[in-house]
């Protein structure tokens, strides 16, 4: 009986883990919708849907893929799932289980999932779902606007049009993320380690999630790696928790002109 009731309330606990990783995740502006009950607001918010619907679609991949293993049921496949993609995409940095044991697809599944982060406005690194929704609805009127090249086709969210200079400087971020992720895999391979761990810790570093892959998976750590490698490292997560450009701009010398 005793053992039961620990079980339950480890379950609950996960649970508890969950919706608040999921709440962090969450724009402060929705949050203020949702104390001041504007529920309207929460429900027409795009970057909240495509949000849940992230979290959403990727738990189902990862449980029908993890089901392929035998020491897994449907209840606890499930859990363990939306846990590792809860706490990767909202960058909080907790595992309850050794996820690269899980089949590749899953693990690089959780691994594309490192660049996403939270929504704008929240605790969460990474991209941001609002840049990753917006592009891919630009993306979507670009082929519309090959079709239809006379046609004006304005970007909007949430109802309202987006100005290009706005998706310009979206598209110009994750450019700059992408590049930045390969970048520092390039650096961490050169102090030794292999291209699944140099990646890992590079996007690990720069989304300030925590555990990646490698060497530097979910029961790992980076104490392996290099001083110079711990301090470049550790630039990466200023850069990344700053959003790039404002240390950027800081390094750039036409910055300190008068």
């Amino acid at each position: 009986m005793h053992q039961h009731r620990h079980i339950q309330w480890r379950l609950i606990g996960k649970l508890l883990g969950m919706l608040f990783m999921m709440l962090a995740g969450v724009s402060f502006t929705m949050h203020y919708f949702l104390i001041k009950r504007q529920f309207k607001q929460l429900l027409g918010n795009e970057e909240l849907k495509f949000y849940f619907l992230i979290i959403l679609t990727c738990t189902l991949i990862l449980t029908i893929s993890i089901l392929t293993l035998d020491h897994y049921g449907l209840e606890q496949a499930f859990r363990e799932s939306m846990f590792q993609v809860v706490a990767i995409t909202t960058t909080t940095g907790f595992v309850t289980t050794n996820y690269l044991q899980w089949p590749g697809q899953s693990w690089f599944l959780l691994f594309i999932l490192m660049f996403t982060g939270g929504c704008i406005g929240s605790t969460g690194g990474g991209i941001k779902m609002i840049r990753i929704w917006v592009l891919i609805k630009n993306t979507r009127l670009e082929i519309q606007r090959l079709v239809h090249p006379m046609a004006v086709i304005p970007l909007k969210l949430d109802g309202k049009v987006i100005p290009q200079n706005v998706t310009t400087n979206f598209l110009a971020f994750v450019f700059l993320y992408v590049l930045l992720v390969f970048t520092g895999a390039a650096v961490m391979m050169g102090y030794g380690l292999d291209f699944a761990s140099a990646a890992g810790a590079s996007i690990a570093t720069i989304g300030n999630i925590g555990p990646a892959i490698g060497s530097v998976g979910p029961v790992e750590n980076y104490a392996h790696i290099p001083t110079g490698g711990k301090w470049f490292l550790s630039f990466f997560m200023l850069l990344g928790r700053l959003e790039l450009f404002t240390v950027l701009l800081l390094l750039s010398p036409s910055f300190w002109k008068r």
